[in-house]
């Protein structure tokens, strides 16, 4: 998934690149979202100001530093709970939300459903033949 992909489309051609701070703060979200506390910290490691880099991101991306950090999660966890595999919980903890509940609150925000029901409509089907004859063959 490429990062760039949340960030509204720009209609002018002149517009300039993103700034390197921009552009290094996009890449410490996507490495580190997982365990990424939130702007102040993002801010520290680019050492930068708070303020500053919540101005400077919204103004060159259109999303502030925070909502990208949630996007960025929340297009992660749509990865995991397409695999049959992962629990919503999992999927919470491991797109880095605190909490799952906080993770299907927002999830159904940007989703405009909950996870489980994102689940039950994108996940892999298990064969239920398969598994129905393999049961019905040991009784």
């Amino acid at each position: 998934m490429n990062n760039i992909d949340f960030f509204p489309a720009k209609t002018e051609k002149s517009e300039p690149a993103l700034s390197y701070i921009v552009e290094a703060a996009v890449s410490l979200v996507a490495a580190n979202y997982m365990s990424l506390y939130g702007v102040s910290e993002l801010a520290d490691a680019l050492a930068v100001n708070k303020s500053y880099l919540i101005r400077i991101f919204k103004r060159e991306t259109g999303v502030t530093p925070g909502q990208y950090l949630i996007m960025t999660r929340i297009a992660k966890s749509k990865e995991l709970l397409a695999d049959a595999g992962c629990t919503v919980e999992m999927a919470a903890r491991l797109s880095g939300f605190s909490s799952v509940s906080y993770f299907s609150r927002i999830f159904k925000r940007f989703n405009g459903e909950s996870p489980s029901a994102f689940r039950r409509h994108t996940a892999p089907r298990e064969n239920f033949d398969d598994i129905a004859e393999l049961y019905l063959s040991e009784l």
